[in-house]
Order: C-alpha cells, then structure tokens, then sequence
C-alpha cells in the first residue's frame, strides 16, 4: 500500500482546486489587484489541465457526438447536458474569476500589466501599489505613485520641513 489517499477519477485536478482554492483565499487578505493576479496564475493552470485531456476531433461522427453531449464537471450538476450559458461559464478564465472572488475586469487590467508592465505586475503581486494605479502606467511606462516619505530624497524632506516652520 502507498503512502498517499486515493482519489477517485471524478476529482480531477480542476475540480479539487475549485474545492481548495477558495478556503485558502478566504484564509489571507488579499487586495483586489492580488486577486486578480491569482485568478491569472489559476487560469493559466485550468486551461493547461482542460486541453491536456480533450480528445482530439478528428472530423469523425463519433468526435461530433462527443463534442455535442459534454458534461458538467461541477459536482453538484454531474451528469446533466451542458446548456450554452453553461458551456460559456467554463472557460478557464471565468471559472479562474468565479473561484478566486475577483472580478473580470479586474482580470482584464491584470492582464494588461502583466503583459506591458511586468514589474508594476510585481509589485500589485507584493501589495505594494494598487491595480488601479498600476494599469495606465502599464499603458504609459510608468505608473501613478503617491509620493513615499521614505523614499523621498534628503533635499525634498528638507525643503517640506522648513516649509512648515513658522
């Protein structure tokens, strides 16, 4: 006997990560934009996982019944025909956005830094700058920052210090 649980074929990966995805994320407090990049990441994953295992049609009668009769994967529906509104809210980056709780816009400006802005992507990731504020610096090089007394130069914090002496 191994070592490790035996799951039955109707848990594919797909469907324990809508299971376990969910009750991890409600465990952290993650920003809006955090969670977009995480229905990302999990969307990539869900497609990778849908196409891995679809057959292939090769143009016969019997690809086309296939095709034709898909099933639910959602455990509570299993068995019953897939309807087109469905068939629409299993694309991988819908499910991505129903299971991580973001929204898909969010998802959308996600995406964009992710593709323009890599960086600005990584810090939305950290927590360190907010989507909203990363995306049309994604679009234009830089992104909207307010202003970090940390980080602000020594001439700058003078400057403000005697400002405000009377």
């Amino acid at each position: 006997m191994g070592g490790g649980l035996a799951v039955p074929e109707r848990y594919t990966e797909p469907v324990i990560l809508d299971l376990i995805v969910p009750k991890n994320l409600a465990r952290r407090q993650l920003n809006p934009g955090q969670r977009a990049l995480m229905a990302l990441e999990y969307e990539r994953f869900y497609a990778a996982a849908q196409h891995k295992g679809r057959p292939k049609d090769d143009g016969s009668e019997a690809a086309r019944s296939r095709n034709a009769e898909e099933t639910c994967a959602d455990l509570r529906t299993t068995g019953e025909r897939v309807e087109p509104q469905a068939r629409r809210e299993q694309r991988s980056d819908e499910r991505a956005v129903r299971v991580v709780g973001s929204s898909g816009r969010a998802v959308q400006q996600a995406k964009a830094v992710q593709r323009d802005a890599p960086d600005l992507a990584d810090e939305v990731r950290r927590g360190e700058l907010a989507l909203d504020r990363a995306e049309p610096g994604a679009r234009h090089g830089t992104a909207l920052r307010r202003p970090d007394s940390r980080k602000m130069s020594r001439a700058a914090r003078l400057s403000r210090q005697t400002a405000c002496r009377p």
